[in-house]
């Protein structure tokens, strides 16, 4: 398999399928946002709506994942970015008939994901913006089962991971894909998941599995950076567990002191964090998640 180190990657080139056919709208499902919500702040900074009030009932949707090839292929035809940003957008047809699990597969590998930290000097509104370029992305958070395959997702992928094919079984990786898939991809998927805890879309068990989900990647990060320092740092790959895990524990964890909790935000609203707040934050979130799972 090819490497490529400097270029964003691209997902597999999938064998062309016959298209589903056309399913009828259903009766959209309402969905609330929790009270304390933190992004909603930034909401005058995008032109959608993250994750909807209403979503679309989504089960018996087959369709198999997308792919970025006519992107690689044509990239270098685009005169801006916003060409670029086109040409990774999906069909209608594919928008109405994937399924959700492959639809949340292909947004992970979204080749422009990772630069979500060059649309803005604020970490938040980088990632809102950057989530609601691709139509891809917009399409999941749409979808009444999409925070739950990302969560599915989330919980499948590793960051030892760099080609994960005998993770995703029904898509084919092309000679493209690079070896820094989860290195590139994880930051993109752990923000989608940010964004899914503050506007409210998990039940109850689902958050006891993403707090189990989320101290295992901490862990998982915190002993490859061992071995690996000049690859995973603490402003790269090892904060986003870490914000993840404070989305879930400020939103979820009765237990925390008023201290506690005002630190919490302080590390939240500060991704690049000083110091004294990165430990604290090595400290108390593992603890926090410990006691929601």
């Amino acid at each position: 398999m090819k490497t490529i180190h400097f270029i964003p990657f691209l997902l597999m080139v999938m064998a062309v399928t016959t298209a589903c056919p056309a399913i009828e709208e259903p009766e959209p499902e309402e969905q609330t946002a929790p009270d304390n919500q933190i992004l909603a702040q930034y909401e005058n900074k995008i032109d959608y709506t993250p994750w909807p009030a209403q979503t679309k009932a989504d089960t018996g949707l087959t369709g198999p994942g997308g792919n970025f090839s006519y992107w690689w292929e044509h990239r270098t035809e685009a005169s801006d970015a916003e060409g670029l940003w086109d040409m990774c957008n999906l069909s209608e047809q594919q928008l109405a008939t994937m399924s959700t699990r492959n639809l949340a597969r292909t947004v992970y590998m979204y080749p422009y994901g990772f630069e979500f930290e060059a649309v803005s000097s604020n970490t938040y509104v980088g990632i809102l913006v950057e989530m609601g370029r691709f139509n891809g992305t917009r399409e999941l958070m749409s979808r009444a089962s999409g925070a739950s395959e990302l969560l599915r997702l989330y919980q499948e992928v590793h960051y030892p991971d760099h080609a994960p094919a005998g993770t995703f079984t029904e898509l084919d990786y092309s000679e493209y894909l690079g070896e820094n898939t989860a290195y590139r991809a994880m930051p993109y998927l752990s923000f989608m998941l940010i964004t899914a805890v503050d506007y409210g879309r998990f039940q109850p068990e689902e958050l006891r599995t993403l707090s189990k989900a989320v101290s295992d990647k901490i862990a998982e990060i915190e002993s490859i950076a061992k071995e690996s320092p000049d690859l995973y740092s603490w402003n790269g790959n090892i904060r986003m567990p870490y914000l993840l895990g404070a989305f879930v524990a400020w939103h979820n964890d009765s237990t925390l002191t008023e201290e506690d909790r005002t630190d919490l935000r302080n590390f939240i609203d500060h991704p690049y964090a000083p110091s004294s707040l990165i430990s604290f934050a090595r400290e108390t979130i593992p603890q926090s998640l410990a006691r929601l799972h």
